[in-house]
């Protein structure tokens, strides 16, 4: 909530914008709050400091949103450093396993598949039990050991 009341605050007196919230031109990666001004990418809760715009769009890319609502509805997360290299796998969404990361798709929670291969089972017997790819095994792994 801080992070919002900064960026309400810096939308207010600084670019003073009247119903901050009610923009539709507002993104957030989950964490922070972002607006395109003058154009520049403007971190709001972080006072107006600069973005990297190409940095940012990688993260908001990885962003579902309900067409309906017009909110974020679920998120991708990176399992790997190389932000172009990383699958859409895992996905973290509220309605699904109560918003913990899960395999796409198959509701199997990466935190289970973890617990098990860190007990010594094998990337394919973990396919085979769960009736998931080998490949799909291994992002929820990789995702659970970075996170």
């Amino acid at each position: 909530m801080q992070r919002i009341r900064v960026a309400i605050q810096y939308l207010e007196r600084q670019l003073r914008l009247e119903h901050p919230l009610a923009r539709r031109e507002l993104l957030t990666d989950g964490f922070s709050v972002f607006i395109e001004h003058l154009d520049r990418l403007l971190n709001l809760s972080a006072r107006g400091q600069l973005e990297m715009r190409e940095i940012v769009y990688a993260y908001l890319q990885r962003v579902e949103h309900d067409d309906e609502l017009g909110l974020a509805a679920r998120l991708f997360p990176f399992t790997r450093g190389d932000r172009h290299q990383s699958p859409t796998l895992i996905v973290i969404d509220p309605s699904i396993s109560f918003g913990r990361p899960v395999v796409m798709g198959s509701g199997v929670r990466a935190d289970v598949i973890v617990n098990f291969f860190n007990t010594g089972e094998t990337i394919a017997d973990l396919a085979d039990e769960y009736q998931l790819h080998p490949f799909q095994i291994e992002e929820a792994v990789r995702y659970a050991l970075a996170a």
